[in-house]
């Protein structure tokens, strides 16, 4: 594995966690862009265990994204609440879901 693919990934990752903090979708999108081509270079490098030097370098990775990983389930369940709040002041049950038909029910 490249150190350079690693490093482009974990400055990606700390850009996307950044933007998700800040909560601007425009900036979430392209970021996550940015983050899916990283992962991509770093997949294509392969061997990450084959370099014991970069084991520090990785497991920071996988640090940053469960930290990504987090705030995007925290985001969703704040998504979820709000639909359900909005649903219940319409007077229909707060049941949040998606029919066949890929509407909301």
């Amino acid at each position: 594995m490249s150190a350079v693919a690693l490093d482009a990934l974990i400055d990606a990752q700390r850009a996307l966690i950044d933007a998700l903090d800040h909560g601007d979708p425009s900036s979430i999108e392209s970021r996550t862009t940015e983050y899916a081509t990283c992962v991509a270079r770093v997949r294509a490098a392969g061997a990450w265990h084959a370099a014991p030097e970069l084991r520090a370098r990785v497991d920071e990775a996988r640090a940053l994204a469960d930290a990504a990983r987090t705030r995007v389930n925290v985001l969703a369940d704040r998504t979820r609440q709000r639909l359900a709040l909005l649903t219940g002041m319409q007077g229909r049950p707060a049941r949040i879901g998606y029919g066949r038909n890929g509407r909301l029910r």
